[in-house]
């Protein structure tokens, strides 16, 4: 991306979508004209954390327009800028992290089932995740909870430590160097940058403690456009299941993604 610290957030949102900056009007809304998906509001949100942005000072589900996040830059103070990532080797193991200033990976313990049912069967998630719209008892949901599964959290925001999100992953087959990972969260935080650091924390943490060499996602059609931005630079398309998932009167194709050990910085 673009490395002049004083260039705008038009020149670089016209280079991270391939436009001409003349097509970035300072009152676009970065989701609904612009069309940003997670990956690319990741991408934003990152390039001004090192102009020296606080992220914490923006709203919870980050700048609406290219104007607020122009403001967030010129508010900033370059000279706080976080220093590059230091990319020597440690010495010796590293501990294995579980949370950040913004999010915290728990443990799935009891008073989390009802929370875990509630977000698998709600109307605004429930079509969008493991269940596609089908509400399943709690009891067999909770029999269901662990089956399979290599490792799983229940994703808090800090400081409220209220649950947000699941995080997990199954069908681990540590003799090929494979596991699937899925993910969901409460539509409150959809917006913000709090789902895609949540993932981003587990994948690390899958590719620490284990010696995984890729991570799988299955992700259906009307999910795809989300993240299609991170095709070839957080994962890769290994394969498209025609018409693979039923919902709402059609079949809808399923991706088949890859996250590589080599696609994640720092590992």
């Amino acid at each position: 991306m673009l490395s002049d610290l004083r260039s705008g957030v038009q020149d670089f949102l016209a280079d991270l979508l391939n436009v001409d900056v003349a097509d970035i009007h300072p009152t676009a809304e970065l989701q609904d004209e612009l069309c940003l998906d997670s990956l690319q509001r990741l991408d934003l949100y990152t390039w001004l954390a090192t102009r020296g942005v606080d992220l914490d000072t923006l709203p919870g589900d980050g700048p609406r327009t290219v104007a607020e996040a122009q403001e967030a830059l010129d508010a900033a103070d370059p000279a706080s800028a976080p220093p590059p990532a230091r990319t020597t080797p440690s010495a010796g193991p590293r501990p294995h992290v579980l949370r950040t200033p913004q999010l915290a990976l728990r443990p799935v313990h009891p008073e989390y089932v009802p929370f875990l049912y509630d977000l698998a069967i709600r109307e605004d998630v429930g079509w969008r995740w493991r269940f596609r719209g089908a509400i399943p008892d709690i009891e067999t949901f909770e029999a269901g909870l662990r089956q399979g599964v290599l490792s799983q959290f229940v994703v808090v925001a800090a400081p409220s430590g209220m649950p947000v999100g699941t995080v997990g992953s199954y069908q681990g087959d540590l003799g090929r160097g494979t596991a699937h990972v899925a993910a969901a969260f409460v539509p409150e935080q959809w917006g913000s940058r709090l789902p895609i650091a949540a993932v981003d924390l587990f994948v690390r943490h899958l590719f620490q403690v284990w010696n995984l060499r890729k991570l799988y996602l299955e992700v259906p059609e009307f999910n795809y456009a989300q993240i299609a931005s991170g095709v070839g630079r957080y994962f890769e398309v290994e394969g498209r299941l025609r018409e693979h998932s039923y919902y709402d009167g059609r079949y809808w194709d399923e991706y088949v993604l890859a996250v590589y050990r080599t696609n994640i910085p720092g590992l």
